[in-house]
């Protein structure tokens, strides 16, 4: 009983029990599941051909190609998470509350919790044209290399420092630019309504810049594509709402442990409404 109060509190529906929809699917849900799955892996192969029959001969114009590489990124997701995917019913955005874009005007940092799978792919639909930080290991598969090649995506190896400091580089480059990037500080997906520990490079990065952080919370009302059984083939649609924080302020010489500690709290009230998630450190 106190664990469900918990979740009303934070506006989370409890864990999905056997009969909410993570459960076995019946064979038409599962058929539409394979279709949905289907199209996420077309979208890899069309990055691939997109990529090298219009993006590559714009590599001269790099200001041109990111123009057309960012809208036509964003227009695709669009239709994706707008319409494929709820017709499919695999899963939709019930939800969005906030302000997506805060009234400073510049470029911000996006740190969202790790829930599932698509979480980036959710966000990106929404948010303006914005660079997604990803694992350095993604970056080897061909869908992926073109996002980062083309797409302004930055793989970050968090263990390998020489290899660290080239994605600050590129973040910060980007950053200069006036585009905004999305991370998720966690590094892995984490369990329903729970957060893991927030690694610092986030942090170190928005205190070094004065860069705004803008906290994003994901709640879904069951398991979707993350490590929980049944979650690649729910019974029912996955039902998401994402909350848009409000910006946390960051100036040169702020301690970046304290406003990583600042930004964790915030967003382990909305997600599991306690004070703060398990005690761990950085990365």
């Amino acid at each position: 009983m106190a664990d469900n109060a918990d979740h009303a509190a934070s506006g989370l529906a409890p864990p999905a029990s056997k009969d909410s929809g993570s459960g076995r699917a019946s064979p038409f849900k599962f058929a539409l599941s394979l279709v949905g799955h289907m199209g996420y892996l077309l979208t890899q192969v069309m990055l691939v051909v997109v990529s090298v029959v219009f993006l590559l001969p714009l590599s001269p114009f790099p200001r041109v190609r990111r123009w057309i590489s960012s809208w036509m990124l964003r227009g695709y997701l669009r239709f994706f998470v707008g319409i494929y995917l709820p017709a499919c019913r695999a899963c939709r955005i019930e939800e969005v509350s906030g302000r997506i874009v805060p009234p400073s005007g510049g470029p911000v940092i996006y740190v969202a919790n790790h829930r599932s799978s698509i979480d980036a792919i959710l966000l990106l639909s929404l948010l303006p044209p914005t660079s997604l930080v990803i694992k350095a290991r993604h970056a080897r598969k061909p869908g992926y290399a073109c996002l980062v090649r083309f797409f302004d995506f930055v793989p970050i190896a968090a263990g390998v420092f020489s290899r660290l400091q080239q994605s600050m580089d590129k973040c910060r480059s980007l950053l200069a630019s006036g585009r905004s990037l999305l991370i998720f500080p966690e590094g892995m997906r984490a369990s329903f309504a729970t957060l893991m520990p927030f690694a610092d490079f986030t942090f170190r990065l928005a205190v070094e810049r004065g860069t705004p952080i803008v906290p994003i919370v994901l709640q879904s009302d069951l398991p979707f594509l993350n490590r929980e059984k049944g979650s690649f083939f729910p019974r029912k649609i996955a039902r998401f709402r994402i909350r848009f924080l409000e910006p946390v302020l960051t100036s040169p010489g702020d301690d970046p442990l304290r406003v990583a500690d600042a930004v964790t709290r915030r967003m382990a009230a909305e997600v599991t409404g306690r004070a703060r998630p398990a005690d761990g450190g950085g990365a």
